[in-house]
């Protein structure tokens, strides 16, 4: 997510949104750029967007989609390095990735790590508190051991980014997001601030994309506009969900279903 005081470049899921260092990773090999241009392409004409909005970081294994949103390496070659091109729509509206999480796997476990201030692990708890009310199948808890966690969240300090933090979508086994990464040098953000941008990582990780972006499968019963969306990929305050988040996160993961 971005800031506009320095909003987040904010989000998959691809939701963006967030950033990771604890993402599956393929083999320690090199991978060859003819390798990684091929893959950054596929994943930019998946998701509807120019390549230029898609980037690779060598050193992390994993592709960067529209500032916040994660897709690992492996994941990508899974995903894309076999399949046809898929088309996107150019409107704006609530969307999801194409990869959601199984309904079998909708209980989804987050870890804090010893780099995350108690400050941001007090409006983690309250973002996991909003998920859990919005009256769908997604279960958030935070559990104490890694091992136990689908989703690892962790802190990084930057100055040289308007990011305020990072996400992975969930992946092509449909597992939820597995990392968060929170920038604290955006720890001076209000507290409503902090909780959407949070609430907006989250999302990422079950797999919402930006609903002012042009990219991910657009869900039935929701608007060509939604601006007081949680999916923004520019930070507001938090003060709910729009009606149309509800719709969004209902439609994908129905109690019961």
């Amino acid at each position: 997510m971005r800031s506009s005081i320095l909003l987040l470049v904010g989000l998959l899921m691809l939701a963006q949104s967030c950033k990771k260092s604890d993402i599956q990773q393929t083999s320690p090999s090199t991978v060859s750029s003819d390798k990684i241009d091929a893959l950054r392409q596929a994943v930019a004409t998946s998701t509807g967007l120019p390549l230029e909005k898609v980037s690779y970081s060598q050193i992390e294994k994993r592709f960067i989609v529209d500032g916040d949103a994660l897709v690992s390496l492996q994941d990508a070659e899974a995903r894309f390095a076999s399949s046809e091109s898929r088309t996107a729509t150019n409107s704006t509206t609530q969307r999801r990735y194409d990869y959601i999480i199984s309904s079998s796997k909708t209980n989804v476990t987050i870890y804090y790590d010893v780099t995350v201030p108690v400050s941001w692990m007090l409006i983690l708890d309250q973002a996991i508190a909003n998920w859990n009310s919005a009256g769908s199948a997604i279960v958030m808890s935070r559990v104490n051991t890694q091992s136990a966690a689908t989703t690892t969240v962790s802190a990084t300090y930057s100055n040289a980014t308007n990011v305020i933090a990072q996400s992975s979508l969930p992946d092509f086994y449909g597992n939820p997001g597995n990392s968060i990464t929170i920038n604290t040098y955006y720890s001076t953000l209000s507290d409503a601030q902090k909780l959407f941008a949070l609430t907006h990582e989250l999302g990422h990780t079950i797999g919402f994309t930006h609903t002012d972006g042009t990219y991910g499968t657009l869900i039935h019963g929701t608007p060509r506009k939604d601006a007081g969306s949680i999916m923004e990929s520019v930070c507001s305050s938090w003060v709910d969900f729009s009606d149309y988040d509800l719709i969004a996160v209902r439609t994908l993961y129905p109690t019961g279903g």
